[in-house]
């Protein structure tokens, strides 16, 4: 399924809909068809939804390629350019038996991470949907990517990143892990509506907070351990950017949107984010929103946000402690529109990244002198 929609907060039909919904439900004899998909835009329904696998594509040494789209639905990459993190490209057949050396991008990272999740089912067929995400998540590595510095510890251990997921998925390990593998609990849901909200004096920052917990007098599981979480809004603006995020109760900060290109002055949509998996959902959930004017503004260029729900996903693998089962304070509310600890994060991938690239044009500059000294002195040792 190397395919994704184009815009942000694109839907999917109907008819696709509920065939991707019954698929992941009911096929494979009610263990579930897996579905791999690229990254695409903000809240498109392909890769934002708990029953399909988001993959990304990782660059030669494992930099993050242009046009790449982060992603927070993004759970593994594969590699977009060849076979291991040097290659240049990859050789596979075409039309008319013919080969090519021209398939790359994010289409060949996920045909690849599809071809290792076949691998893992051949050793275990009797693998689920949610075992393989599971899998995946423990079977992703990062140490030898260019990118390792921009990883970011959840509260559960777990490294990720904003266009990578959890890293690079290797085939080894994922074969070996699937045949050690137990059932995975039943996954719960919970829909949250915000307990409180605040707005800044000039209208540029929203805030909403929920508050998840543990019924002790319930006889009913409660979700307690973290897989997806997905938000819901509906909101109104006319900026030309938006920076959403969400905060979990083990302060990790998921960074939902930025980039706004395309983006409708009505919409209606939803974001998934895996960057919690295994964390502990019980506590605090506070969602951020942020309208960034540009110097050009100079109309209106609040949001004005309708409605905002929270659905988390998960099991009850944990017991909670009184503690943890509870919300009593808020955290602060800031009007100001400063860049997170995240983005300067990302600022600094962003540097590195140049860094890199400076470096490289170096050896190749080295190498160019060389090759033409070389040359040269041929050239005036046949002339003996």
């Amino acid at each position: 399924m190397p395919w994704s929609l184009l815009k942000p907060f694109d839907e999917l039909d109907l008819a696709t809909r509920e065939a991707l919904i019954f698929g992941a439900e009911k096929g494979r004899r009610g263990l579930g068809r897996i579905y791999v998909v690229p990254a695409g835009p903000n809240g498109n329904e392909v890769t934002n939804n708990i029953f399909t696998i988001t993959v990304n594509g990782i660059g030669r040494e494992g930099i993050v390629p242009e046009n790449t789209f982060a992603d927070t639905s993004v759970l593994v990459s594969g590699l977009s350019e060849g076979h291991n993190l040097t290659s240049r490209y990859m050789i596979t057949t075409t039309q008319k038996n013919a080969c090519s050396d021209l398939f790359r991008g994010v289409s060949a990272a996920a045909s690849q991470v599809a071809a290792i999740i076949g691998l893992a089912l051949q050793a275990y067929p009797s693998l689920t949907l949610r075992d393989i995400q599971h899998l995946i998540v423990q079977s992703s590595e990062y140490d030898e990517l260019d990118e390792k510095h921009a990883f970011i510890c959840n509260g559960a251990g777990r490294y990720y990143h904003r266009y990578f997921g959890f890293g690079l998925l290797n085939a080894t390990k994922l074969v070996t892990l699937a045949k050690k593998q137990t059932k995975t609990l039943k996954l719960l849901s919970v829909k949250l509506e915000n307990s409180t909200e605040k707005i800044s004096d000039d209208g540029l920052v929203f805030q909403c907070e929920f508050c998840q917990g543990c019924d002790d007098a319930s006889t009913q599981p409660c979700l307690t351990k973290i897989e997806h979480v997905a938000v819901s809004f509906e909101f109104e603006t006319q900026t030309k950017e938006l920076r959403m995020y969400l905060t979990s109760p083990s302060g990790t900060e998921s960074v939902l949107m930025k980039d706004t290109k395309d983006l409708k002055s009505k919409t209606i949509g939803q974001i998934v984010s895996v960057n919690f998996w295994d964390e502990m959902a019980l506590g605090l959930w506070t969602f951020r929103l942020y309208s960034i004017p540009s110097l050009k503004d100079e109309d209106n260029v609040t949001t004005n946000v309708t409605s905002v729900t929270l659905t988390l996903y998960g099991t009850s693998a944990t017991i909670p402690s009184e503690k943890q089962n509870r919300c009593d304070s808020s955290r602060p509310f800031s009007d100001d529109n400063d860049i997170s600890e995240t983005d300067d994060l990302e600022e600094q991938s962003d540097e590195s990244h140049l860094a890199t690239i400076i470096e490289r044009l170096k050896h190749l500059a080295i190498n160019f002198v060389v090759i033409s000294g070389l040359v040269c002195l041929a050239k005036c040792l046949a002339r003996f």
